[in-house]
């Protein structure tokens, strides 16, 4: 890889985000990233989700709670899922979103459009001069919660008992028809996903970069999530992780914070 500096976005993109940090831009998440002038535009991004569709979450995962201690579950409804049942009871029972909220806007998230759909995206840059990129990508359900705990150890290694060789810079992109990157009408390959993936890391000016295999799914086109009912996306979300592992380190927060990056995506596509 050729060392340039600044390593990640042209001077032009780069004084449009310094300007918006300087007016304090955040955008509302509503499923959809914010709309971007052009193709190489890449925007600062700031996940506040709408209170009326987290309180409409809250009181639907607490009437699905109340239904299952109830016994009042059907067979073969999610919930009498004694995993999903576990999760159900972290979820009425000391799952904090604000706290994952914040925990995902403490890392530099950006948005960009490329082949015509809204992409969101993490960058953390290494604090070892010119170390290379590396791309990480999760599997279909899964959300960019999974990867957050790997951003640490490996763009700042030594911090964490390692080898600072190791360093290196962390893109963690959302591919469109996923939570954070929003719905999208078009049905989106693997080879598809693979090539905005390179378009992205060209235009943060990475001609080479490392992409760790995570066996990547095709990702369904027009909405970010078909479950029917939170818990069903819990069982969908929790079914794919424990089945086949997600890229990272996560834990059931992680799973729950995905389920409602998931249906705030959903939400927002029914509008």
């Amino acid at each position: 890889m050729v060392c340039t500096q600044p390593a990640v976005i042209a001077a032009s993109t780069a004084e449009r985000i310094a300007d918006a940090a300087a007016r304090q831009a955040v955008y509302a998440y509503r499923g959809v990233v914010a709309p971007t002038l052009d193709d190489d535009v890449i925007e600062p991004f700031v996940l506040d989700a709408p209170s009326v569709v987290l309180n409409d979450l809250g009181q639907r995962v607490a009437t699905a709670q109340a239904s299952r201690e109830a016994g009042g579950s059907r067979t073969g409804d999610a919930s009498t899922s004694p995993r999903v049942g576990a999760l159900l009871d972290r979820w009425t029972g000391g799952y904090d979103w604000a706290a994952q909220e914040a925990r995902l806007n403490a890392v530099p998230q950006f948005t960009t459009t490329i082949d015509g759909a809204p992409l969101h995206f993490f960058h953390v840059e290494s604090p070892r001069a010119c170390a290379p990129p590396m791309l990480l990508r999760h599997e279909w359900p899964g959300s960019i919660s999974a990867c957050l705990g790997l951003i640490g150890p490996l763009t700042d290694p030594a911090a964490h008992g390692l080898d600072p060789k190791l360093a290196c810079d962390v893109v963690i992109p959302a591919p469109p028809g996923v939570p954070l990157s929003g719905p999208t009408d078009d049905d989106w390959s693997v080879d598809r996903v693979d090539r905005a993936f390179t378009a992205l890391m060209a235009r943060l000016r990475y001609d080479d970069y490392r992409s760790p295999e995570a066996g990547a799914a095709r990702v369904p086109g027009a909405r970010c999530a078909e479950a029917t009912s939170p818990v069903a996306e819990l069982a969908l979300v929790a079914g794919c992780a424990d089945g086949r592992g997600l890229p990272g380190t996560y834990d059931d927060d992680d799973l729950l914070t995905t389920t409602t990056l998931r249906w705030l995506a959903r939400s927002a596509a029914a509008v």
